[in-house]
């Protein structure tokens, strides 16, 4: 009897292990993410050695690109974390992206920013091997409408903003910052994870039908015809941020269309009426972030 559910619970949303977004009863994909709610088989299992030297040890996670798994490299012995594609996401063109830009990425080096060791193809599947990061994402962190101290976003921004000036040197976009893709470590410093959709400032095709990344989190730019550039990346992290000091993001809804509305046309609520203890110098900084034009934003990650 305990496997058959009440009415009441047959009509409730699916929460998506991936973002956390609600999506309608009987939905098989996320609507905000692309996650397979299905449970898609896993791309590797426990024991599968990549190139003769990456064990796949166990899952630790999935996002709506892809599986991570915890690994062992075993030439120099130490852990991996190892990311390997869905075959449902899948496509050609994806797939051209996620390994053109896993090579760009594994000669830019920053202590916040995991390293990339490898990339690579096995059984079909494509991969990449990078530094295992000890800690649990922010999005844990912030789960349930938590918040963190002043101090902390401070630490957040300013390490955040050192990854990202790196990558912004390389011609590379994160276009995917939220929480669940910075991981705070034991000493309470914050990594930046997931570069599986990065974009180079000079790929030419159009944001409109080629538009990534999660709707609570998107810079205007993104789901328009406007140049997406470090600024894009900057706008996340004063999302991230306005969470980490109030509980809730700037702007959200229903369905993802809802939410991109308000990214482009609504003006998010003062967070110093939502914390007033948030410094005003803090609330310029994060308001300064959101702003809807990116020339009106911070220029670099440096600034």
């Amino acid at each position: 009897m305990e496997d058959i559910p009440d009415t009441a619970e047959s009509t409730r949303g699916v929460e998506c292990p991936a973002c956390n977004a609600t999506n309608p009863p009987d939905t098989t994909v996320c609507v905000e993410c692309g996650y397979s709610l299905v449970g898609e088989p896993a791309p590797f299992e426990p024991g599968v050695i990549l190139e003769g030297r990456y064990r796949i040890d166990r899952e630790v996670g999935r996002g709506g690109m892809g599986v991570v798994y915890r690994g062992s490299d075993l030439t120099l012995s130490r852990e991996v974390a190892i990311k390997a594609m869905l075959a449902s996401r899948a496509d050609a063109g994806v797939l051209a992206r996620f390994m053109h830009e896993a090579r760009s990425l594994a000669s830019v080096e920053h202590p916040r920013l995991v390293p990339v060791y490898a990339v690579g193809q096995e059984q079909g599947v494509y991969y990449m091997v990078m530094k295992f990061v000890e800690g649990e994402p922010l999005s844990d962190v912030l789960s349930a409408g938590q918040t963190v101290t002043e101090e902390t976003v401070q630490r957040l921004i300013v390490e955040v903003c050192g990854a990202l000036s790196v990558l912004h040197q390389h011609n590379l976009i994160h276009r995917d910052l939220k929480p669940a893709n910075l991981i705070q470590g034991p000493d309470g410093s914050f990594t930046v994870m997931d570069l599986g959709i990065v974009k180079s400032t000079d790929d030419a095709t159009t944001n409109a039908t080629n538009a990534a990344g999660t709707p609570r989190y998107m810079a205007p730019e993104m789901f328009s015809n406007d140049p997406v550039d470090a600024r894009t990346d900057l706008y996340a992290l004063g999302v991230v941020a306005y969470q980490a000091l109030s509980g809730v993001t700037p702007f959200d809804g229903p369905t993802p269309m809802s939410i991109l509305y308000k990214q482009a046309h609504v003006e998010p609520q003062p967070i110093r009426r939502l914390n007033p203890s948030i410094s005003k110098p803090m609330a310029e900084v994060i308001h300064k972030l959101l702003r809807k034009a990116p020339n009106k934003r911070f220029q670099s990650a440096s600034d």
